[in-house]
């Protein structure tokens, strides 16, 4: 009973479906026909400001809080067609569509256990976005961070 009350609370905390344009697509990417309906597991993509070498400088330069950002290679196209193959190879219930989640929103990505970065090598992140990321990993969240262009011997997440 109380795992049931946990799981239904965990559901109801998350923040909403929200979509945002992307550097390829804009806003050009229809939603699926079953978007609204719930799933065990969902594409959570992580949302962060640009660093020292964002490769959008003078394209993109809008704030980042809102799409047509280096976070935004690729989505959703990407996401969504990734979780497609969640649900069609697996017998797992994956969300049609992602969820962009950001460090700056509280305590919202707790919500989501797999969380997904792409362009790591040139986010910019804060010290205590850095620091909420830290604490998400320790407490078993899991990332998958992709496109890292720096050199091996710099890491991707510093912390005091």
């Amino acid at each position: 009973m109380i795992f049931a009350g946990t799981v239904i609370t965990a559901v109801f905390a998350q923040r909403a479906f929200r979509q945002y344009p992307s550097v390829e697509y804009g806003e050009s990417i229809p939603l699926p026909p079953d978007w609204k309906q719930p799933a065990e597991w969902t594409f959570a993509r992580l949302m962060f400001p640009p660093g020292p070498l964002d490769g959008y400088r003078g394209r993109f330069d809008g704030p980042w809080q809102e799409g047509l950002s280096l976070w935004t290679q690729d989505y959703p196209r990407a996401d969504r067609g990734f979780a497609d193959a969640v649900r069609r190879l697996t017998l797992v219930r994956a969300r049609s569509v992602e969820q962009p989640v950001s460090l700056d929103d509280g305590d919202e990505v707790y919500n989501w256990p797999w969380l997904y970065a792409v362009q790591v090598g040139e986010w910019g992140l804060t010290q205590a976005e850095a620091k909420k990321l830290r604490d998400y990993l320790l407490r078993g969240g899991f990332l998958w961070p992709t496109t890292v262009t720096e050199p091996k011997s710099r890491p991707i997440l510093r912390t005091p």
